[in-house]
């Protein structure tokens, strides 16, 4: 199931969303891309090509003020480490 909607290529959009800092979006995007995360290894690492690990977008929701994004943030690294 993680397959069929990877193959829409949401990954990028919900890197985009983290990375434009809406955080009412944010956690929802982060808990999507950590369950993709959850598959195999090439869906994992679809969420690596997505551009999670890119510039600063991880960095940023570690130091978030909001403990629940934070929270988040080190499930979804912990998936894809």
């Amino acid at each position: 199931r993680i397959q069929t909607v990877l193959d829409t290529d949401i990954t990028h959009r919900l890197v985009e969303i983290l990375r434009n800092g809406n955080a009412k979006d944010a956690a929802p995007a982060l808990r999507t891309l950590g369950n993709f995360a959850t598959g195999n290894e090439y869906q994992t690492q679809a969420v690596v090509d997505a551009g999670i690990l890119e510039g600063d977008v991880a960095l940023k929701l570690l130091h978030s003020s909001k403990k629940s994004l934070r929270k988040e943030t080190c499930w979804l690294l912990s998936n894809i480490a």
